[in-house]
């Protein structure tokens, strides 16, 4: 099972990544809009990144009461927003924070990190090499 693993040490905070992501979903850069998300602490420099680690058992996939959520030919995680009744169950379980529920252009949905069909965004733009994909 493939998914996105995250050096902290050598993550610059350029948030490219989110830019990436956003555009590729949505496109607009925008990191409000981004399925990976990076915090930097400026006193420390400590950089936290938050993303779906395609939990098997996935907890998000078990709490949605609409069947909602699947995982696809890569094991991501994948949300059906036709079959989504936005009751944020997801959100709830999701131990790593990394589910979101988004506004964009009047539409409520729920956000999270789908692989991009195998082939991510956020590492290819991650010019410092901190977000790898295996």
């Amino acid at each position: 099972m493939k998914t996105i693993e995250i050096d902290a040490t050598k993550c610059t905070g350029c948030h490219l990544c989110e830019l990436a992501c956003s555009f590729k979903h949505f496109k607009v850069f925008n990191p409000e809009y981004a399925r990976i998300r990076v915090f930097t602490d400026d006193a420390s420099a400590h950089k936290e990144h938050i993303t779906c680690k395609q939990c098997n058992p996935a907890p998000c996939l078990e709490a949605c009461p609409a069947g909602a959520i699947s995982k696809d030919e890569n094991n991501a995680i994948i949300v059906d927003h036709e079959k989504c009744i936005m009751c944020l169950q997801c959100v709830i379980a999701c131990p790593y924070d990394a589910i979101k529920n988004i506004i964009f252009e009047d539409e409520e949905s729920i956000n999270v990190c789908n692989l991009c069909g195998g082939d991510p965004e956020c590492v290819k733009y991650c010019y410092d090499h901190a977000i790898i994909f295996r």
